[in-house]
């Protein structure tokens, strides 16, 4: 929704995800999940990662806390305070 850049710090705005995080669903709510929303929930984590990794940005912090999930059962990704960014030499630089 928006974005803050410093000298040294970059701040991301995004909406409010009302269901929390799929730790949340797994570990404390203890959902069954069915085999079918798990598989298209690794489909749209991987299609995240992706669309990071196309525009040069490693999360490097994956796990199922930074990963939310909204009222449609639609997954963000979140946390990006160990992201890196690469250019094209593929060093890696901090965010």
């Amino acid at each position: 929704m928006g974005v803050c850049i410093e000298q040294r710090m970059t701040y991301m705005i995004t909406e409010f995800i009302e269901w929390g995080s799929l730790f949340d669903h797994l570990h404390k709510k203890k959902l069954n999940i069915p085999n079918e929303r798990l598989i298209e929930i690794c489909e749209d984590i991987a299609l995240g990662m992706c669309y990071l990794h196309d525009r040069n940005v490693l999360h490097c912090d994956l796990k199922s806390s930074n990963i939310l999930i909204d009222s449609g059962w639609n997954l963000k990704l979140c946390d990006f305070g160990l992201s890196r960014r690469r250019d094209k030499s593929k060093r890696l630089f901090r965010q």
